[in-house]
């Protein structure tokens, strides 16, 4: 069973349910807030906490969650919560506890980190630097982590020719995603570009910033809000570059949708982002904040079809072979025998 606090439909999720089904593991969502997600694929499966407070959920939980054989929370909150209702039991089902952001931010949330990495049987991480980041503050419990990729379906997405659009932004609109940054970038690269056309897919709390901004930069013409989209896919297969101007970045599924579907990406040099991406190989990295980078950048991309298309060529291979959504999907019922029958693996 998954323990999940979504608010919004998902494609991780309805995507990874779908794999795992397809090899007999039987999938459950248990949804912290009351909202039932993808209704027409998870409807049937998803168990809702219909409190708004989610301390009534350690009691659903703890009875609920004797029934499976392993419990798989995703995030802080939805962690804390299992651990405290598995505590309770007896005998608890295995626990994993898998960590898709960075390091805990205030002593609450280290706490209710804390407290699910004690009892968790696995902590997965989705990247290296992740798990790197973490190692130190809990040392005694190292040898329960792991590391298994971030993994995305485009298998629906029919691969495009690359003239609809120049450039797409995708993610959501907050500080540490760079786009007000980014946006003056593409103000000086539009001077020399003067049709470039950038869609920007995502919203946020810094929506009304960067509409007023583009207006104030006379950028109007060139970038198009069109805010959030459930699936990217079709935007990424007709665009020839994906920008990823993180500031921080646990993991990078942006990105990794962007190598999957064909467009050559430029990212920060940050988190997750410079594990995804080998500079030059597979896509461009650049220094986080870096204006004259990322101007550098995305010129030589725009002026240098084939190098465009070799990054992009590439980039595809690296996806198939590491962050399709099967690559996911094989090593999450992997760790799942593992813990079933006692086995563990590095």
């Amino acid at each position: 069973m998954f323990v999940v606090e979504q608010l919004e439909d998902s494609r991780y999720y309805s995507d990874l349910f779908g794999h795992l089904e397809s090899q007999n593991i039987e999938v459950w969502f248990y949804n912290l807030a009351n909202f039932k997600f993808n209704p027409d694929i998870l409807g049937e499966r998803t168990i809702l906490n219909k409190s708004s407070r989610y301390y009534f959920s350690i009691f659903n939980l703890n009875s609920i969650c004797k029934k499976f054989d392993i419990i798989h929370a995703h995030e802080s909150i939805p962690s804390f919560y299992t651990s405290i209702a598995i505590r309770l039991l007896k005998k608890h089902p295995k626990f994993i506890f898998h960590w898709h952001h960075a390091k805990s931010i205030g002593w609450k949330q280290y706490i209710m980190d804390k407290c699910a990495v004690n009892l968790a049987d696995r902590v997965v991480f989705v990247s290296k630097s992740m798990k790197k980041l973490n190692e130190s503050r809990f040392k005694a419990k190292v040898i329960k982590f792991s590391v298994i990729y971030n993994g995305m379906d485009v298998a629906s997405c029919e691969l495009g020719n690359k003239t609809a659009f120049d450039i797409c932004l995708i993610g959501r609109l907050r500080p540490e995603k760079g786009f007000v940054f980014i946006l003056d970038v593409l103000h000086k690269v539009i001077r020399k570009h003067k049709a470039l056309k950038v869609r920007l897919y995502g919203s946020g709390p810094q929506e009304q910033l960067l509409k007023t901004k583009i207006e104030e930069l006379g950028l109007s013409d060139n970038i198009k809000m069109q805010g959030h989209v459930y699936n990217p896919l079709p935007y990424l297969c007709t665009s020839k570059i994906l920008v990823v101007p993180s500031f921080s970045e646990p993991f990078g599924l942006v990105a990794i949708e962007g190598m999957g579907t064909g467009a050559a990406v430029i990212a920060s040099r940050v988190g997750g982002l410079k594990e995804i991406i080998q500079d030059n190989v597979n896509g461009v990295l650049v220094k986080p904040n870096d204006f004259d980078g990322f101007y550098r950048a995305i010129i030589n991309l725009l002026e240098n079809p084939n190098h465009r298309e070799k990054l992009a060529e590439k980039a595809k291979e690296t996806f198939i072979e590491l962050y399709s959504i099967k690559q996911m999907a094989d090593k999450y019922s992997k760790l799942y025998q593992e813990l079933k029958y006692g086995s563990r693996k590095s």
